[in-house]
């Protein structure tokens, strides 16, 4: 790192290189899409998605905060200390340090570590020192491997949080209608998904012996929409709309066989991934993911509840 007045220096494929390998974001910025999002009677499903998105993006971006952090208590750590040595010369010779001169110090190091984050060079420094630090931390094999295993695990847990949302919410809306069961089982791309659908005695009493409220968790028990083609059919029955399809299209398909590929494979590419993807890493290779690629996956998970919400909210909530 630089000493005071020197910018450290790297080159254009060192901040490449972080960028690609760390989320350099605050959450707002991320979940700004769903965050402005009126889901009306269906807000309790934006914000448990929302709390969900929160949580994965603060861990995800977690180097970047403690490496910012350490950066602004480092910088000030100087200003303090060289105002505490010249406060010194205030206190008479052989007279014990008060605690004014401290106090002192401590205001005139605070005045100057805010003019130094107002100015211009004092930015740039902020911003190249944390550039800096964390291209030194790539050097170290096991803090680049952890840096990869944070994305890969973040692109895991954002695939969940819609896995869970895409399941409540199908139950939710055939809860709110048992007709709406019927569409599900008779729909000829589910026959398989659902099987052949009885209702013994103790289902009937686990429910009060009242099914008009249960239909949902009857159909979908012991099941989950964890295959995004599962996911599609069941919303293509439900609600038809282009918007929906094309929020279950590309993106959250890629999302999906990314997450496949790192629950079921360690992340090691293969023929299947590389076909259904067309994804030209080589096999064999372990999977490269990108911070770009976190916030893409991110933004699609959030069109896609919008989507399925607003068609929700188009066709009326019985």
């Amino acid at each position: 790192m630089s000493h005071e007045g020197q910018f450290p220096r790297f080159s254009a494929e060192d901040s490449s290189l972080v960028i690609d390998s760390y989320l350099i974001y605050r959450k707002e910025e991320i979940i700004e899409i769903l965050s402005n999002f009126d889901g009306k009677e269906f807000n309790s499903n934006v914000i448990d998605v929302l709390g969900s998105l929160c949580s994965i993006i603060t861990v995800a971006s977690l180097p970047f905060t403690m490496t910012s952090s350490a950066i602004h208590r480092r910088r000030f750590d100087s200003f303090l200390a060289a105002e505490r040595i010249r406060s010194l010369k205030i206190v008479p010779p052989g007279e014990r340090v008060t605690d004014e001169p401290e106090k002192q110090a401590l205001v005139s190091a605070e005045n100057k570590m805010l003019k130094f984050l107002e100015s211009e060079d004092g930015i740039n420094w902020i911003r190249d020192s944390i550039v800096m630090e964390m291209r030194i931390g790539l050097d170290s094999e096991e803090l680049s491997s952890a840096a990869h295993e944070l994305l890969g695990q973040s692109i895991i847990s954002l695939w969940s949080t819609f896995e869970r949302f895409s399941s409540g919410f199908a139950r939710q809306w055939v809860n709110a209608d048992p007709s709406r069961a019927k569409m599900l089982l008779d729909s000829s791309d589910l026959r398989n998904y659902f099987g052949r659908q009885t209702l013994d005695i103790e289902i009937i009493e686990s429910h009060g012996y009242i099914l008009n409220n249960s239909m949902g968790d009857i159909i979908f028990k012991g099941k989950r929409l964890d295959s995004l083609k599962i996911i599609r059919a069941v919303y293509e029955v439900l609600f038809s709309t282009e918007a929906v399809r094309s929020s279950l299209g590309d993106h959250m398909w890629i999302l999906n066989q990314r997450r496949n590929l790192l629950v079921h494979n360690r992340g090691i590419v293969d023929a299947e991934y590389r076909k259904k993807t067309g994804d030209l890493q080589d096999i064999g290779d372990k999977i490269v993911l990108k911070s770009d690629d976190l916030v893409s996956s991110a933004i699609a998970v959030q069109n896609a509840v919008i989507a399925i919400i607003s068609a929700a909210i188009g066709k009326g909530h019985v």
